[in-house]
Order: C-alpha cells, then sequence, then structure tokens
C-alpha cells in the first residue's frame, strides 16, 4: 500500500458483521485512500467523507467502475467478491492492479482464484482491522496518496449529474431528510437500485438490504424488526411490486403502533422485471406493466389509511419538506410517490469498462 500510486480498500458486508463499522472508519482515515464497497457495505463511509467512492457491481453508478478500472493496489476486507459485483470475466476486474490482498476468514474462498496478482489473507476481521490500525498509527506521514484521493473526488464531482433519474433524486432527497443515525431497509428492484445509488449516508445511518438474496417485498417486515429492535423510527422504502408481497404487514405496523415510515415508489410496474425483458427477452412484456392488463398496482396511500396509517401522495420532491415532523416522530407514516416508470442507469454489468458501456457520457 506505501508503495502504490492509487491504492483503494474495497470493503463489504462483513464489517458490519463483525462489528468493526467504528474501526473501519479509523483505518480509512488513517490510511487516507478511497473506498469502494459492495451494496450490502454500502453505508460503511459517509456521503460527505473525501474517502467514499460509492458501491461496485451490475447496479451500481459508474464512479467506482472508473476507480477499479485504474487502481493499482486493492485491499479487500469483509467480500467474498462476488462475480454479480465483479463480472464473470475477472480479466476485466482491476486490470491495472499489481497487487491484490483479500482477507478472508473462509480459506475455501481462496480456492476461486480472482487475480495472479491476488494474496491471499486467512484472517478474523475482528484481529485483522485493530492490528492494521494498530500499524497504520505507526507509518502516519509516510506516504501520501492525496493527489490520487483529490483525482478521485473530481471524477465523482464531474459525474454527480450523469445518469440520474427521477427515482435518484427522490431517494436523494427523501434521506436528505432523515436524521443522524437512521435505520433503513430497503426492498428488490429499481427501488433498491435508487437508493443505493443516491441516498445521502450520514454518520450513523445503518442500511439493511437483502442483498443477493434477492427476496422482494423484504423491506417492510425488516423495518418492523428493526423498529422493535432499536425502538427508534425505522425507515422502509420499496415498490408497488415488493410492497404488495407483505403489504399485511401494515397491521402489524398500525396496531402496534410502530415508528415506522415507509416510502412507496408506485410506478405501476415492475420495472426491474422490465430491465431483464428489455435486454434478455427481446421487450417482451409479460406481467409487468398495467397497459398491458396482467399486472396491477393500487392505492397504497388509500390502503395505509384503511389501517388507521397516516398516509399521503406526492406528486413533486419538493412536496417532501412539509413532512419533515412526520418523518422524525414516533407514529407510523406511509408516503406513496406517483411516477412514470424511469428504469435504471447506467445500467453496466460488473467489470465492463464504464465510461464506453452504457449511455453515452457527455464530453
Amino acid at each position: 500500500l506505501l508503495a502504490a500510486k492509487r491504492p483503494i480498500i474495497l470493503a463489504g458486508g462483513g464489517i458490519s458483521q463483525c462489528g468493526l463499522r467504528d474501526g473501519f472508519k479509523e483505518l480509512v482515515e488513517l490510511l487516507k485512500v478511497p473506498v469502494v464497497t459492495t451494496m450490502p457495505g454500502n453505508d460503511l463511509i459517509p456521503t460527505d467523507s473525501p474517502y467514499r467512492v460509492g458501491f461496485m457491481g451490475g447496479t451500481a453508478r459508474r464512479e467506482a467502475g472508473i476507480v477499479l478500472y485504474n487502481t493499482d493496489f486493492v485491499l479487500a476486507l469483509g467480500t467474498r467478491m462476488s462475480n454479480k459485483c465483479i463480472g464473470y470475466t475477472h480479466s476485466q476486474f482491476i486490470p491495472k492492479a499489481k497487487k491484490l490482498i483479500r482477507v478472508e476468514i473462509d480459506e475455501t474462498e481462496f480456492e476461486r482464484q480472482l487475480k495472479e496478482c491476488e494474496e491471499d489473507v486467512v484472517a478474523d476481521l475482528r484481529s485483522f482491522i485493530p492490528s492494521a490500525i494498530s500499524y497504520a498509527e505507526k507509518i502516519i506521514g509516510s506516504h501520501n496518496h492525496m493527489p490520487w484521493v483529490n483525482a478521485v473526488n473530481e471524477m465523482r464531482k464531474a459525474m454527480s449529474k450523469t445518469d440520474i433519474t427521477f427515482g435518484n433524486e427522490l431517494l436523494g432527497h427523501f434521506t436528505e431528510l432523515l436524521p443522524q443515525n437512521a435505520n433503513i431497509t430497503l426492498d428488490v428492484g429499481n427501488n433498491l437500485v435508487y437508493s443505493v445509488q443516491s441516498s445521502i449516508i450520514k454518520n450513523g445511518t445503518r442500511m439493511y438490504v437483502s442483498a443477493g438474496l434477492g427476496s422482494m417485498g423484504y423491506s417492510i417486515p425488516a423495518a418492523v424488526g428493526v423498529a422493535v429492535g432499536s425502538k427508534v423510527p425505522t425507515y422502509a422504502v420499496t415498490g408497488d411490486g415488493g410492497a404488495q408481497m407483505n403489504i399485511q404487514e401494515l397491521n402489524t405496523i398500525a396496531k402496534s403502533r410502530l415508528p415506522v415510515k415507509i416510502l412507496v415508489l408506485n410506478n405501476k410496474a415492475l420495472g426491474h422485471i422490465i430491465v431483464f425483458q428489455k435486454h434478455y427477452l427481446d421487450d417482451r412484456r409479460i406481467a409487468t406493466t398495467e397497459a398491458g392488463g396482467d399486472y396491477h398496482s393500487c392505492d397504497f396511500a388509500a390502503l395505509g389509511r384503511a389501517y388507521g396509517i397516516r398516509s399521503y401522495k406526492i406528486f413533486d420532491i419538493g412536496e417532501l419538506d412539509q413532512y419533515q415532523d412526520v418523518l422524525r416522530d414516533a407514529e407510523p407514516a406511509l408516503f406513496e410517490a406517483e411516477f412514470e416508470d424511469c428504469g435504471m442507469l447506467p445500467n453496466i454489468h460488473g467489470g465492463l469498462d464504464p465510461l464506453t458501456n452504457g449511455p453515452e457520457l457527455p464530453k
């Protein structure tokens, strides 16, 4: 890492699972290198940190892919680096890296070798990260990666307005209104993509996702569990498809007066499945749109009110501002945002060049 010119840390959900979030942040502040995360590790670094890049994979924005394409050293912590993250053609993953260090407690993971330049370390993060902090404290001032950090931040700034949809803007503003230490549960579908791409991660923000399990309908019952366990307001983001899979939990939330705030993104379609149908099934849309007559959404605000939950329809992002008190109090609430299906961007498979794939970038 000291010899590298463009080092990064690749961080996964295992860091949170080991209870090492604070220790990891301390290590990053000492090493002062950019951090690319997996989707389950998306909440490890706040949005305003100079070391945050974003998450990687086929549903990610381009920034992480650009950094991965240019890095010359990778330290991987708390992630098995699944093919969904790194792509199926491993030669395209970190092509300029001279060293990949994989820290993994399960040595059978190393049977799946990713790169010729990799060095495998069998270790528990609960011992590795404290040891790394101790070593990093001893080498303060012996390396300077700030030119690389600054270059990454300039790139992030230049890319900030590209590949943005209504969904991205909605989730960015919604999470901006949430308090510090907010617990957020995310469903499956485009609502998940908008959330992990554009949510404002504050100090203490926790995001709960079903990740590779792809459990559509996850966020509302997950929010019930988080709210019961934490006894603080919990925020569930879902789509009209996922919400209808566990809609009965509105009864649980209402009768128990749980502080669960639900944001339903109602595009009256199964947007993420449409992406799959478009790319792999010649755009044959079966059971995914109301226009096709074989999929139907509903009036979620009316349903919420039927259960006795304060419910509001919003058609403009700025309308959320008038509900800031509702977002922070200890009573249940539901917000339904109706909008035209807008897909997800840039939709570049993991490992592919983020500059030449996806929608054409401005000069």
